[in-house]
């Protein structure tokens, strides 16, 4: 009876282990797959810069540039709205393979190159300098937006924003800064020595 006893459990916990393993692939290929949903916008990209080209070759031929400018200020506010959006998919799956993924990935080819060598620092990282990024071009919409039309500039406004720009960046500094000593306080143990090699000497 104990035996028996004993292989139910055995089989639970195998059943279980397995249902766990289907359950963590699904969720890592629905992560994985969710990249794709960012295709649309890249598409988008490439179609203003088309529109940029049509626009500017006009300017060139004698045209006004108000559509080039009005096309540029589409392309930075489509920019903007593509670089959130990565960093929504960078925070949501680096999150993931940090905190919640239980082994090394054993299929690392479906990674995207964003997520090699993933950890908290360079999530970190990656997130401030994103953050950054962001900024940095709505305030060059918003430059682009005051040279085209002819409202009077908010001094105080325009302060504010480029101080929180500011504070991005030290920010960013900061992470890169502790992130670079703590790389230095755990230094990487040397790699092994192949046999072969040690002959040759």
């Amino acid at each position: 009876m104990a035996v028996l006893e004993g292989g139910k459990n055995v089989a639970e916990i195998t059943e279980r282990r397995s249902f766990e393993d289907m359950a963590t692939t699904a969720i890592e290929w629905f992560i994985l797959l969710s990249r794709y949903l960012l295709v649309p916008l890249y598409c988008a990209l490439m179609f203003e810069i088309l529109k940029i080209i049509g626009h500017f070759w006009g300017v060139l031929t004698g045209g006004g540039s108000a559509d080039l400018i009005e096309s540029i200020l589409q392309f930075l506010e489509l920019l903007d709205v593509t670089m959130i959006a990565n960093l929504i998919w960078l925070i949501s799956a680096g999150s993931y393979y940090v905190f919640v993924h239980p082994y090394p990935d054993l299929h690392e080819r479906r990674k995207p190159r964003s997520l090699a060598h993933i950890s908290t620092g360079i999530l970190k990282e990656k997130m401030a300098g994103s953050i950054v990024g962001v900024s940095s071009v709505y305030l060059l919409q918003v430059f682009l937006n005051l040279s085209a039309s002819k409202e009077p500039v908010d001094v105080a406004r325009m302060g504010a924003m480029i101080a929180i720009h500011l504070v991005f960046i030290g920010g960013l500094i900061a992470f890169n800064h502790a992130n670079k000593a703590d790389h230095l306080a755990h230094p990487e143990p040397p790699k092994p020595t192949e046999p072969h090699a040690e002959a040759h000497h």
